[in-house]
């Protein structure tokens, strides 16, 4: 059983797990894919409402409950509201992460940073002594962050991908692949018989609108460049709304959105932002690619497929060739 908010619900009900949606009307439905189009500031009021809700409100435990819930998996990428969760709902937990962090970044280091980032928002101190007014007798706000990284923790990658040996504690399991087939959603007509170069930037490219806009450009300038010379290659690029599609090329096909893993197999290559499910999806249908990141754990990820000789890393360049 899955809990979350509406966007993260509808993803889970599309691979065919049960939901029960909490927080419809701080994160109503569309809500994360415009986040990134939204002022700072409203970003940053919306964050503190979300930790508020889970500090003071009653409605995650009550579902909890409802469910009859025995064992929670909790997000390490939201050190805060796993460490809410852990102290609100008394539940054994275990970690999830769908990342390959750095050596120094533990689950309970992320906690300390966010804290740190949550004590400089508007309203953040204040809810920061909430926090601490529910922590049981002889346990600081301060550890929680340790407790974090005593948990069991799952890694949603295989080992074999990181790229530096790493200190994992006894209960770290790497748990290989974890991709999940996708089922009909769509295909791309024509153009088979020549090679195919895939782009796409993954479902977060509007939170990083600039970047992601530079990466389009160049590919665009790449398809022109590949017409002009004359070599015989479909480009399918997926836009995320982020950009208006130049004229239609015989080699060129715009879409908002890419059926990325029924178009891998027999792909020439892939660009990509570098989140680590494509890479995996990359990997498993043996296509290189080209990785241009736009944030968060992506550059790191950019330097594994390096590392490792699946594909290349393109940084951008202030040239207007579109040889960049």
């Amino acid at each position: 059983m899955c809990f979350g908010i509406p966007d993260a619900c509808a993803l889970a009900r599309a691979e065919g797990f049960a939901c029960v949606e909490l927080f419809g009307s701080l994160w109503p439905p569309g809500s994360v894919a415009a986040r990134g189009e939204r002022p700072r500031a409203a970003q940053m009021i919306q964050a503190v409402r979300h930790v508020e809700r889970l500090c003071d409100g009653d409605e995650l435990p009550e579902a909890l409950a409802e469910q009859g819930v025995a064992l929670i998996v909790a997000s390490s990428y939201a050190p805060i509201e796993s460490a809410l969760i852990l102290l609100r709902c008394a539940l054994p937990m275990v970690m999830l992460t769908t990342e390959l962090r750095e050596a120094d970044e533990t689950v309970g280091a992320r906690y300390d940073l966010r804290m740190s980032i949550l004590s400089r928002m508007p309203g953040g101190p204040a809810l920061i002594e909430r926090m601490r007014g529910l922590c049981p007798p002889g346990v600081e706000l301060e550890a929680l962050g340790s407790m974090l990284d005593a948990l069991p923790e799952g890694i949603a990658c295989p080992e074999d991908l990181e790229d530096l040996p790493r200190a994992r504690g006894p209960g770290v399991v790497h748990l290989g692949p974890c991709l999940c087939p996708r089922r009909g959603r769509g295909q791309v007509e024509g153009g088979r018989a020549r090679p195919r170069v895939l782009a796409a930037l993954g479902s977060q490219a509007r939170m990083f609108p600039e970047r992601a806009r530079e990466v389009l450009a160049a590919v665009f300038s790449a398809a022109a460049l590949a017409a002009a010379e004359g070599l015989d290659w479909e480009f399918v690029v997926a836009t995320a709304k982020l950009v208006e599609a130049p004229a239609q090329a015989d080699n060129l096909k715009v879409l908002e959105w890419l059926p990325q893993a029924e178009l891998l197999p027999g792909a020439a290559a892939m660009i990509t932002h570098g989140g680590l499910g494509t890479v995996k999806e990359c990997v498993l249908a043996e296509v290189p690619m080209v990785v241009a990141p736009l944030g968060r754990d992506q550059p790191a990820n950019a330097r594994r497929v390096v590392h490792h000789g699946l594909g290349r890393a393109f940084v951008g360049c202030r040239s207007r060739s579109p040889r960049c």
